[in-house]
């Protein structure tokens, strides 16, 4: 009996952890779209601009000459957006948040992005 006291405590301690980790790996899922979207703002800041604009991860921020923030997770690599929107070639930015991770895949050709868990 007490035996099954101990598993039934332990069922319950891990149905109450559940929420937690669905709750972290939504707001995870919200960090990476909010970095899609920046990147995109940053890719047509380039067009529009003529301009090649480099972006650098450091830590939580996202580095660029049109925009510098906090992300809130952490991101390596860069990117270049060249004036036609492409990509000075094609990479995968790897991001973590916590235990989680997300990839952020950069094709080649303008508006070319998706995330891969």
């Amino acid at each position: 009996m007490a035996e099954m006291l101990i598993v039934l405590a332990l069922f319950i301690f891990m149905a109450g952890m559940l929420p937690l980790v669905k709750g972290n790996h939504h707001t995870m899922n919200m960090k990476t779209a909010v970095l899609k979207e920046r990147l995109l703002y940053i890719q047509g800041r380039a067009m529009r601009e003529m301009n090649d604009i480099r972006v650098d991860f450091k830590g939580t921020r996202l580095i660029s000459d049109v925009l510098t923030t906090d992300i809130g997770m952490r991101c390596e690599g860069f990117v270049i957006f060249h004036a036609n929107g492409n990509v000075d070639k094609a990479k995968t930015i790897h991001c973590r948040y916590l235990n989680h991770s997300s990839e952020l895949v950069l094709q080649l050709g303008s508006g070319r992005m998706y995330v891969k868990k």
